[in-house]
């Protein structure tokens, strides 16, 4: 709704992401298990990947309206 209502001067996505392997998430042995044996990239997100994925983002001159999740397909859309 919101990129509707402001295009074309605005546009309006998010990124979603999942576990993101940070400091303040290596504690999270559960949260990390579950990404190595589900997910299927066997991993979580990196902060590089997190800050790929927006630089994408801003980026694109047509994209709007999308939440975009970054969980290397954990939860398929």
């Amino acid at each position: 709704m919101l990129a509707a209502a402001l295009a074309p001067g605005v546009r309006g996505d998010a990124v979603a992401p999942g576990l993101v392997d940070t400091a303040m998430t290596k504690d999270w042995t559960h949260a990390h298990e579950l990404w190595r044996e589900r997910a299927p990239m066997r991993r979580p997100a990196r902060p590089a990947d997190v800050a790929d994925l927006v630089a994408s983002v801003i980026a694109s001159t047509c994209l709007t309206g999308e939440v975009i999740p970054l969980d290397g397909g954990l939860n398929p859309a």
